[in-house]
């Protein structure tokens, strides 16, 4: 008896030790911070390691602990603290490993802790005796806004109880459960829930099995209930049944603004009963129906029909009210599946669209597009094509002449005057043409109002520019040109006398740099020949043989650049390959009899630098080169430029001649390759 004493006093003084440690290491020099020596103490008394940023964070409202692996033990000591604390209201506890055990700590907490609003369980592997322990302490929180319980392996049997407390809560607006296992069962305890409550705001199950018979039951609890605005059953398995509950429901619901069905399994039946919901409905703004296959018919061998998508449209056509709708992927070979029509806010319209009209869905966007732009000043569709044919919207007189078709592609940015168009730049300033026409750029942005060079770098590092006549005359400049007012294009002009010989390095660098960009061109360009007083018209392409500028002479020219609601380069996994146009003048050039080798090169590398490739594109440009090094450099360089480098092996190792070429070019795309895959 005598040695378990002093075993016992042994103990307690390490752990006094151990506490001081702790104090040193985190000084109570504020008192205030409620919790600090309960948290001390309970993880001395666990033996684990405290948390730095919840102890330099106890008197901060909003906490963020995930990621932290802190455990059933972290949790019962963070629990120890959260009993005395009065400061936090926000803590988000995800992807810690807290299991039901670390559950079952943070439930005492809720049933002591009187200014926690949101708590935040995500990925943490809690099961039915963890959201049994929750269920019974909300029961006598009143003071839980938002509880987070998405990712975790709550199934049927603790549907009823959570839905009882959720049920007798007068706090909590919101709730996430998805991403779990909740089916049928559950569906039945979430909507006799649904259709008592009064005070739930948002309810999300995306992501479990409800089914039709659960998303059935929810559907009859959502018919009574007069609060609830947005609910998310995406990814829950519902069919044209279930699918017909939820128009039933729209019908009588007054409530729901936001409604996300999206990934189910809706064919044309279900299109059509939502369709009629819809149409009664007058509450809802925000509808979310895509990745549904809803232009086809639900059978063995199904067939499109496209009846149930032209009922919603009309629908959405006779309810002003909509926000936003999504209808990506809803038939097959749909252009809704492209730009922004797949989702689609006609309050905030701005974006680049390609709209099939023949199609039910691209005639309604086009038409609301087409009647928001005629009714608003400021608003236009800019760099519209028809069938890939340039069209101009504004007869002689100014006004708008065109009208719109009964069948075609259309392509076009709708552009807002407010919001700004813009174009990117990058300068290699030790080109003298390049340095010109960033000088020209930055003149022209401050001397213009509604234009500005905004995310200006120099060699990838943040610069600020001061007057462009200083720019250094080295390094790679890059900056995006925002403009505000009404124009399409970017214009700069030049006039160089071609007798200079540096004037004329510059005419031939800006030659260069429009035949490799594809939204730079020349225009109105003049020649007055050294022995003429008249400028005459120029077409460069046709006139001159590149790259002999001629020696005399003074050319003019509007060097212009293509404004988009879209920036040209947006990386490598969302960009646009060069355009078709400008990639065949490319390769019309290229492919000039008594062009170098290293003239090809040097295109060849400035095409790269300022565009994106696709397979069938670096072929063409690798096959472009005479010789066996040449091709193998550029098929080396354009391999890190290509938006499909899946494909770049089977398309562009035909263009090598040689074995070990072949094995080079492996050789560099084996390592990218692999971390285009992991991507």
């Amino acid at each position: 008896r005598k040695m378990a004493a002093t075993l016992s006093d042994e103990s307690d003084d390490e752990s006094d030790a151990e506490l001081e440690n702790l104090e040193l290491e985190f000084p109570l020099e504020d008192e205030r911070k409620a919790g600090k020596r309960e948290y001390l103490q309970k993880c001395a008394e666990l033996k684990i390691v405290p948390i730095a940023l919840f102890i330099a964070k106890m008197e901060v409202e909003h906490i963020n602990l995930n990621h932290h692996g802190m455990g059933a033990l972290g949790a019962r000591a963070l629990a120890a603290a959260l009993m005395v604390n009065d400061k936090i209201s926000s803590l988000n506890l995800g992807d810690n490993w807290l299991g039901d055990k670390g559950c079952s700590a943070m439930a005492e907490v809720l049933s002591v802790n009187q200014t926690l609003t949101s708590l935040s369980l995500s990925s943490n592997r809690i099961g039915l005796p963890g959201a049994q322990a929750l269920a019974i302490k909300l029961l006598v929180n009143s003071k839980l806004a938002e509880l987070n319980m998405r990712s975790n392996e709550l199934d049927d049997r603790a549907a009823a109880q959570l839905a009882a407390s959720i049920a007798s809560s007068t706090s909590l607006t919101r709730v996430d459960f998805s991403y779990n296992h909740f089916g049928e069962e559950a569906g039945k305890a979430f909507g006799a829930m649904l259709a008592d409550n009064s005070v739930l705001l948002e309810f999300s199950l995306r992501w479990n099995g409800l089914g039709n018979n659960g998303s059935a039951a929810l559907c009859e609890g959502l018919k009574r209930n007069h609060l609830l605005n947005r609910i998310d059953i995406s990814w829950n398995g519902i069919s044209d049944d279930g699918a017909k509950m939820v128009g039933a429901m729209l019908c009588e619901n007054s409530a729901l603004t936001h409604l996300d069905l999206s990934h189910n399994a809706i064919f044309m039946n279900g299109a059509l009963a939502l369709a009629a919901g819809i149409e009664k409905n007058e509450s809802l703004r925000h509808l979310e129906l895509g990745h549904n296959p809803m232009g086809m018919t639900q059978h063995t061998a199904a067939q499109q029909d496209l009846t149930g998508i032209e009922a919603l449209v009309k629908a959405i056509r006779l309810r002003e009210t909509f926000s936003s709708v999504g209808l990506t992927e809803v038939q097959e070979g749909a252009s809704v599946t492209r730009g922004r029509a797949s989702r689609f806010d006609p309050q905030q319209p701005a974006g680049h669209y390609i709209l099939d009209v023949s199609s039910t869905w691209d005639l309604f966007l086009a038409e609301k597009l087409w009647a928001r732009m005629l009714a608003n000043e400021g608003e236009v569709w800019t760099n519209l094509t028809l069938d890939s044919a340039k069209v101009n919207l504004l007869g002689a007189d100014g006004k708008v002449a065109w009208e719109l078709p009964a069948k075609g592609v259309l392509e076009f940015d709708y552009m807002d005057w407010k919001l700004g168009l813009e174009t990117s730049f990058r300068f290699e300033l030790a080109k003298p043409a390049d340095l010109s026409l960033a000088k020209k750029l930055f003149e022209r942005a401050v001397a213009t109002e509604g234009e500005a060079c905004t995310s200006v770098r120099l060699n990838d590092l943040p610069f600020a520019v001061g007057s462009p006549d200083k720019l250094p005359i080295s390094g790679v400049l890059k900056t995006v040109y925002v403009v505000t007012r009404p124009i399409e294009k970017l214009s700069v002009p030049f006039e160089l006398n071609l007798g200079v010989a540096s004037e004329r390095d510059v005419c031939l660098e800006l030659w260069r740099r429009e035949l490799t960009t594809s939204t730079d061109a020349w225009r109105a360009v003049e020649l007055r020949p050294a022995d003429t007083e008249a400028f005459a018209p120029l077409n460069h392409h046709a006139d001159w043989r590149f790259p002999e500028v001629p020696v005399g002479g003074t050319v003019k020219l509007e060097y212009t650049a293509l404004l988009s609601v879209k920036r040209h380069d947006r990386g490598i996994c969302f960009s646009a390959p060069m355009s078709e146009f400008k990639f065949a003048r490319l390769h019309e050039t290229l492919a000039l009899e008594g062009l170098s080798d290293f003239e090809r090169w040097s295109l060849i590398k400035m095409a790269a630098a300022l565009n994106y490739v696709n397979s069938l594109q670096a072929k063409a440009l690798v096959d472009a080169m005479q010789y066996r090094k040449g091709k193998l450099d550029a098929a080396v360089l354009l391999f890190s430029r290509a938006i499909d480098p899946k494909q770049y092996g089977d398309v562009v190792l035909e263009s090598l001649g040689t074995d070990s070429d072949r094995q080079a070019l492996v050789d560099v795309m084996h390592p990218l390759q692999e971390a285009a895959d992991k991507d």
